[in-house]
């Protein structure tokens, strides 16, 4: 559970001592069981509550039900559907777990996707879950309303929503009714009858009313079941009953006034300012109230026995009736009683409120007093908190907070002007950094912290060179300042930019201790998040130069390190394409099932490299099928991207997976045109970037294009392997087998074996050819799911596109009419058609057609 979860909103409320039983109602809502949604709308004081926490009380044997009361704080999607996880869970731990990790990073575009994951959980529960939102009308924010009518749409039939509020949500529910999914409890079907007041007042209470009076009442609040209680507890004690009952309005302007008068004025001495002062808090106990009050002549735990024992709106938020509410009018007259009597102290109050919650550590509590007390002293609580939060990449969480403050505020602490850039950088464009920065007063500490940030934002555009200068501008600099935590924290930070920009440029061997080093450096600072940034880009630094088996120690001790936390989830990806590349498919599934959990609560750039990786993955596994989904989400997530960065990314990740699948020429152009526009917005492409628009090059019949591509890049076993088959293709077969051999000889020492087999055909003909072959050469070819010896038929013998070819020639297509199909120049189809012929010993098109379809190749 999230530390700001309150777990007092998730108790079911108990049902009074004084509660008339009202079968009617009750079968109304058992009969709604069948459907969705049961709506109780109504104004306030209608025993909407009551009515439903009474009803899960009698269907507690065959359903699981979870409460969740709201309140205006829960009005930001992120904390209400929080809030509705954990009220969820609390039936069942295993519920929602994928949806709550993707929360915490989470854009409120991407909101249809963290409810899918709880739909897709509920639908394979076995529960029948009956869920009530109370006070709902709360709710202002249109995502959460979205939100609400998505799960609605695709409830399963396990699921039954029950929405508790003083006005309709503002969504459609035409559909729901005329599907008669959907029952409705509204005010005329909570009105008290005069027989259900009767009991209340006479059984219940012992008011002994007569007929007449009862009436009277029921008249006076047309059954309002607030108002009939507000008479009740007015009418105990007084001699002139019939009088008070005739003066007695029914207007709800009337009744508020009647509540101040008749209950507020009539409460004991000693608890009238305990009423007002603790209405400032939304939630209380008794230690809480000592807090606010300051009071030594009187105990808040007795005062409050007192008050529940008088019926004085007090309403218990658990068993142990340790914290209590008041109803919600109550709590309103309250309050304006409170800025009538008390004005200069509601803010010494919230104050007070704010350093209790502090102490306790309930940050989000402590905040939201400090603000409602108009005390900066939010801003100091704000940094904070904000600083460990950053340290765990709670990112959303400081955004959202920061936006609370009022705008005046916001720039007036340095350090949590600098938090609030660091948070803007992984969420926002460089344009809002750049703004933030701006604020940042001009001193010598505050210029690190810049140059840092602006380094952040270089290695997200891909540009190394700025990020090295940058950086080390900033280590330089190191000497003339002291050692604070801040300073210590940019230095880390500045050290893993360095890291990162030489990874970028190909230079391990000053990367790796850099990553070293920034890792040591996090660990001091107790930073989870660059500590496991820092392991990532060294394992990932060693899996480059072919250290596979020194990277799985880095992977797996970045695992234990992060002991389950969601950041963790990058570096299971990473493990699982290491054990990918060894052939070992099922510790790489293993690895790549947990990534793809945790990463529903990380970026778009590590969600679409998970997503690559399970692709090839399961065409390895030759489960096709698995694909489509993972596709959908790409897709999903290209329409939420909104940075150059995650664009590209998932740019990236769509053209590899076209490859990997074998796209037809139409698709792979589209996908080298989409890759070459990234660089108007990145002023260099990434590593991967740059070798898939080579391999598509490649894969469109264009390797002279792709050669010079390849020769610039850093030298790794899959940038020898890109490079051999592209010096095949160009007619240098000496070049070619001379490469060959260097990666067969390295993946020797390394184990890897699916970069070869990722390769196909091309490259396992090549393997087949070579004169005097290295040991491993046996190992990999042996790997191949369908590899046959030299000697057997020609068809295994073809290239892929040579296949391609052969079967336009089949259905009797020119060269010309291949090229345009193909999207190949006419002399490069001639080239092919020329190729298949002499692999498969004919002259002409028709033997080739013949021989092809004996052969089984059509």
């Amino acid at each position: 559970m999230a530390d700001f979860v309150l777990r007092t909103k998730l108790f079911r409320p108990n049902s009074p001592h004084h509660l008339v039983t009202r079968p009617p109602l009750l079968t109304r809502l058992n009969d709604g069981l069948h459907g969705r949604l049961t709506l109780v709308s109504a104004p306030a004081g209608f025993g909407k509550t009551t009515i439903v926490a009474t009803w899960f009380e009698q269907i507690d044997s065959a359903w699981k039900t979870a409460w969740l009361t709201l309140d205006e704080t829960d009005d930001i999607p992120f904390r209400f559907f929080a809030h509705l996880l954990t009220a969820i869970q609390q039936i069942d731990v295993s519920l929602g777990q994928s949806a709550f990790q993707m929360l915490n990073e989470a854009q409120a575009a991407e909101l249809r996707l963290i409810l899918s994951a709880l739909l897709n959980d509920l639908a394979d529960s076995a529960h029948k879950i009956a869920l009530a939102l109370d006070e709902y009308h709360l709710m202002t924010d249109a995502a959460i309303h979205d939100g609400i009518h998505f799960l609605l749409d695709n409830a399963p039939p396990n699921l039954h929503l029950v929405l508790i509020c003083r006005a309709d949500p503002p969504f459609s529910l035409a559909r729901l009714r005329s599907h008669r999914l959907m029952t409705e409890i509204r005010q005329h079907n909570l009105r008290f009858a005069r027989h259900d007041a009767a009991a209340f007042l006479n059984k219940l209470l012992k008011l002994e009313l007569t007929p007449n009076a009862v009436e009277t009442l029921v008249t006076r609040t047309e059954g309002w079941a607030a108002g009939l209680q507000m008479a009740a507890l007015s009418l105990q004690g007084r001699s002139d009953r019939d009088r008070f009952i005739a003066d007695f309005s029914g207007s709800n302007r009337y009744v508020f006034d009647f509540l101040a008068e008749e209950v507020l004025a009539q409460s004991p001495a000693n608890s009238r300012d305990f009423l007002l002062q603790t209405s400032v808090l939304d939630r209380f106990c008794s230690t809480l109230c000592d807090a606010v009050l300051q009071d030594e002549t009187q105990s808040s735990a007795s005062v409050i026995e007192m008050l529940e024992a008088s019926n004085h709106f007090l309403i218990p938020l658990d068993d142990e009736r340790r914290w209590y509410r008041y109803h919600n009018l109550f709590a309103d007259l309250l309050r304006q009683q409170l800025r009538q009597e008390m004005p200069e102290q509601e803010r010494e109050l919230h104050s007070r409120a704010s350093v209790w919650f502090e102490k306790e550590g309930i940050a989000e509590s402590a905040i939201k007093h400090a603000l409602s007390a108009e005390s900066e002293d939010a801003i100091r609580l704000m940094t904070l908190y904000g600083s460990r939060w950053l340290a765990h990449g709670e990112i959303i969480r400081i955004l959202t907070w920061v936006k609370q403050l009022p705008t005046a505020w916001r720039y007036r602490n340095p350090q949590l002007t600098e938090i609030t850039a660091w948070a803007q950088l992984f969420r926002e464009n460089e344009h809002d950094v750049e703004a933030t920065l701006a604020h940042l007063p001009d001193n010598a500490s505050n210029s690190i912290s810049k140059q840092v940030i602006r380094g952040s934002m270089a290695l997200r555009r891909g540009d190394m060179a700025q990020t090295i200068a940058l950086s080390q501008d900033v280590l330089a600099a190191f000497d003339d300042h002291a050692a604070s935590r801040q300073m210590m924290q940019m230095r880390t930070s500045a050290t893993l930019n360095l890291a990162y920009a030489y990874r970028g440029q190909g230079d391990a061997d000053r990367a790796l201790p850099a990553f070293e080093q920034a890792g040591a450096l996090s660990e001091q600072l107790d930073n989870v998040f660059t500590k496991l940034y820092a392991m990532l880009g060294q394992g990932n630094t060693l899996v480059e130069v072919g250290r596979l088996h020194e990277a799985e120690q880095v992977f797996l001790q970045g695992i234990a390190f992060a002991n389950g936390l969601p950041t963790v989830a990058p570096i299971h990806t990473a493990l699982g394409q290491l054990y990918y590349q060894w052939n070992r498919l099922d510790s790489a599934e293993t690895q790549l099932e947990i990534a793809a959990e945790l990463l529903k609560a990380s970026g778009i750039a590590n969600r679409s490299e998970g997503a690559l990786a399970l692709v090839k993955l399961r065409l390895a596994q030759n489960r096709p099928n698995a694909i489509p989904p993972l596709i959908e989400q790409l897709e999903q997530l290209r329409a939420i991207a909104n940075t150059p960065h995650a664009r590209q990314s998932l740019a990236v990740t769509i053209a590899e997976i076209a490859l990997a699948q074998g796209a037809d020429g139409l698709t792979l152009e589209q996908n080298l045109r989409e890759l070459r526009t990234f660089s108007a917005d990145l002023q260099s492409g990434s590593r991967l970037q740059t070798l898939t628009i080579a391999r598509l090059l490649m894969a469109v019949e264009r390797p002279e294009e792709a050669l010079p591509i390849l020769e610039a890049l850093p030298v790794g076993q899959d940038v020898r392997i890109a490079l051999c088959l592209c010096h095949h293709a160009l007619g240098d077969g000496e070049l070619a087998e001379e490469l060959l051999r260097e990666v067969v000889v390295s993946a020797e020492k390394s184990g890897a074996i699916r970069l070869f087999l990722d390769a196909g055909d091309p490259l396992r003909h090549l393997l087949t050819q070579l004169d005097n072959p290295p040991p491993y050469t046996a190992t990999i070819l042996a790997a191949f799911p369908t590899y046959v010896s030299p000697a057997s038929p020609p068809k295994t013998q073809l290239t892929a596109r040579e296949t391609e070819v052969l079967r336009l020639i089949a259905q009797g297509m020119t060269n010309k009419e291949i090229a345009a199909r193909l999207v190949i120049a006419p002399s490069t189809a001639k080239r092919h058609t020329a190729n298949l012929y002499n692999k498969l010993g004919v002259a002409n098109r028709a033997e080739a057609t013949t021989l092809a379809h004996r052969l089984g190749i059509l």
